[in-house]
């Protein structure tokens, strides 16, 4: 009776996040209402910063080097590998705020759904889609999970600006700064800044049939096979440091699987499709060759393609642009697409697989 109880517990406890994502589908049904926008940025900002110690992986893995780290000598005593920055943040925040950890994880979180809300509204794009491709996606529950990685995210997202205004040099200070302090796959970002003067001040978009092939020809990769691809990169494998590459490829978790990875890949193909020259180019590059990337690296583990994150973001102001752009029969299917995978991206990934073990959601 006392498991059946906790069972039951447990599944209620999930039902939170049924709740807010009707809230978030109302929202973007109703999306001048400015009551529903305020509603849910409130409710997942405090999902956020007051789920328990359970909620995520790595939130819990954490916590035992936080309790661990006194002083920097005390580094070579943790068994996760954090940079300098991250380091000084908790021994400084343990002296001088608090020692209670999950305040600490409170305000990791923050930075993260800032740089996201900055992003938005400096892009000009609806506020209840751009919420709901962030959290049917996956991106909000990523904080929740790999707290450090998308902390620094957020930061580059707020400096991102200095990018779409061409000061190149101002934004990869910033970038550089933020990953070595706090996540050094951050420096993925960097490669936006060429990115940028190609396609929006030399105005160079690749043809479409080239895009096509890159997002099929990576999809088909999957079925090459793990042992063949390893072989071919381990030369390249060998330039990085072994705890990192035993990580990466030794992840087994799975998100997204085949189906979900041929959904992502289909909605890219359709956005290819349908997209014209404007506003977005720069967005829309980033997030294809972001979705090839990810399926090529996803074939080793779930956890390589993390390293996509730092573009695929951009899917949060690319997706609403299009679900605001002026409609055709032929946008009318890729909408039904869009939604049907979206809810099922975030039922597979969050429920069925239990993604980043955010399940169930306890508070603090």
């Amino acid at each position: 009776d006392a498991q059946e109880s906790r069972g039951l517990g447990d599944v209620y406890k999930r039902q939170v996040y049924i709740y807010l994502l009707a809230s978030l589908g109302v929202s973007v049904c109703f999306p001048k209402n400015k009551f529903l926008i305020y509603l849910n940025i409130t409710l997942m900002l405090f999902l956020g910063i007051m789920r328990g110690i359970t909620v995520g992986t790595d939130c819990l893995g954490y916590s035992f080097d936080y309790y661990i780290l006194d002083n920097f000598g005390d580094v070579y005593k943790i068994y996760h590998s954090f940079e300098i920055g991250f380091v000084t943040l908790i021994i400084y925040f343990k002296k001088y705020i608090t020692e209670d950890y999950l305040t600490f994880v409170s305000c990791l979180f923050i930075p993260f759904f800032w740089g996201c809300l900055k992003l938005i509204h400096y892009r000009k794009q609806s506020i209840p889609l751009a919420l709901f491709f962030l959290y049917t996606w996956g991106y909000y529950f990523a904080a929740y999970n790999i707290m450090r990685q998308m902390m620094a995210l957020g930061i580059m997202l707020f400096f991102m600006p200095l990018l779409y205004k061409g000061k190149y040099l101002k934004f990869s200070i910033s970038v550089i700064i933020t990953a070595l302090l706090f996540h050094q796959s951050g420096l993925f970002m960097l490669l936006l800044i060429p990115l940028h003067y190609i396609v929006t001040v030399r105005q160079i978009f690749p043809c479409k049939k080239v895009l096509y092939a890159a997002l099929v020809v990576s999809f088909a990769s999957f079925f090459v096979g793990k042992a063949y691809l390893q072989s071919l990169l381990n030369p390249f494998l060998a330039l990085f440091d072994t705890k990192y590459v035993n990580y990466v490829l030794g992840f087994e978790e799975e998100e997204l699987g085949l189906i979900g990875n041929l959904g992502q890949t289909l909605v890219a193909c359709m956005l290819v499709y349908l997209y014209r020259r404007g506003k977005m180019d720069m967005e829309m590059i980033a997030f294809t060759v972001a979705v090839v990337l990810y399926n090529l690296l996803g074939i080793f583990s779930s956890a390589a393609p993390r390293l996509t994150q730092y573009w695929t973001i951009l899917g949060i102001v690319l997706l609403p642009y299009f679900v605001n752009e002026n409609g055709t029969r032929k946008k009318k299917i890729f909408l039904l697409v869009l939604f049907s995978y979206s809810l099922l991206r975030f039922f597979n990934a969050f429920y069925v697989n239990n993604a980043g073990e955010i399940n169930p959601y306890i508070l603090r």
